[in-house]
């Protein structure tokens, strides 16, 4: 299908206080990567970007989000959007940002295009939402731009029923749960090596937001047991923090440079937010690096790895035993993660990620 152009949005949403991009540390600039090169050889692809980073693509088209987190979210860049639909005549549209599809449809319109439009939402930011209640979680506009789109994927089926829940009560019962098909972040690359060191990275945003001080504080209860250094690598909102978060900072510029950092650590405690907060790709990397991941017993994470994975845990207290044992009797736990590492390997790497996308596609062109 290379001769089938598809537009993409790079949405970034991690900005220092000065309001730079930070983005080799985003999550969906890590998205983005993994799933250009998964399909590049099949498709033409322009990527709307706010910076230019001709590793993603040749055609990058530069695009004002603003300056800050809400910015990358509302803002939108009519005129340049507009000069790129016009210009590549795209066969789909791919958006990471549901709130952007109505504006998406509404340059349709003007400009007399009729392009199928996707929407990925690959952060469900459901903060609280437990036995799938979406009651206070999913955004009206959010919903409003899935209901909208031709397709919409989630990183789970859990956060498929999530995002199915929040629209019926907001729109009651309708033909819409065809259009929702579950989506789970590729694997871009690991690293695995036997040489591992005392430390251990936290690969999760820094944020003043309530519920990731909730996790973080969660996750120091944990890890001041056991001597061992933590490390972290995402600066976004670190000079903004409300809390002191005292680890040492290492400046990540390549993916492949945070591969190694993250391979030589002894494990990882990955996906601790709350329930609600589905995210993976952090859980996805460390395990394909082939580290012991501890991860809470909880919808949505729970379908990344087979069902006798052995490090899921119910309590911190259970979740301090498990680290406390990786931690020392490590080399065994390391030889235990090899069929798990295969796994997430084989089953979200990037020749499982091109067939997704391609079955995708092939439902709306």
């Amino acid at each position: 299908m290379k001769n089938k152009t598809i537009l993409f949005d790079l949405q970034l949403s991690s900005f220092n206080s000065k309001g730079d991009i930070i983005y080799k540390s985003d999550s969906n600039y890590i998205f983005m990567r993994g799933l250009v090169n998964a399909i590049k050889d099949d498709y033409n692809v322009v990527l709307l970007s706010p910076i230019k980073d001709k590793t993603l693509t040749k055609d990058v088209i530069l695009v004002d989000y603003g300056r800050d987190y809400y910015d990358a979210r509302f803002y939108y860049d009519w005129k340049n959007v507009e000069r790129c639909i016009l210009e590549y005549s795209p066969d789909l549209i791919w958006t990471n940002n549901p709130i952007w599809v109505q504006f998406y449809i509404s340059s349709l319109r003007i400009l007399k295009k009729d392009i199928p439009i996707i929407t990925y939402n690959h952060y469900i930011d459901l903060p609280g939402a437990e036995k799938y209640d979406a009651k206070h979680s999913v955004s009206f506009l959010q919903i409003d731009g899935m209901t909208r789109a031709n397709l919409t994927l989630v990183n789970s089926e859990y956060g498929k029923k999530l995002v199915v829940q929040g629209m019926e009560k907001l729109l009651g019962k309708c033909n819409i749960i065809n259009q929702i098909y579950s989506f789970p972040p590729p694997c871009l690359d690991y690293i695995q090596t036997d040489i591992h060191e005392n430390y251990i990275v936290y690969n999760h945003r820094l944020s003043p937001t309530p519920y990731y001080k909730t996790a973080i504080d969660r996750f120091e209860q944990i890890i001041k047991r056991y001597p061992i250094e933590v490390i972290f690598t995402n600066p976004s909102h670190k000079d903004t923090l409300d809390f002191s978060f005292n680890h040492r900072y290492v400046e990540i510029n390549e993916f492949r440079d945070y591969l190694d950092l993250l391979s030589k650590s002894l494990l990882s405690i990955s996906c601790i937010f709350d329930k609600g907060a589905q995210w993976s790709m952090s859980l996805v990397d460390s395990i394909a690096c082939r580290l012991p991941v501890l991860i809470p017993n909880v919808p949505g994470y729970v379908e990344i790895v087979p069902s006798d994975y052995p490090y899921f845990y119910e309590t911190n207290g259970e979740c301090i035993s498990k680290f406390e044992d990786i931690c020392k009797n490590h080399s065994s736990h390391i030889e235990k993660m090899n069929v798990y590492a295969k796994y997430v390997i084989d089953s979200y790497g990037l020749s499982k990620t091109r067939d997704r996308f391609n079955n995708i596609v092939g439902l709306v062109i």
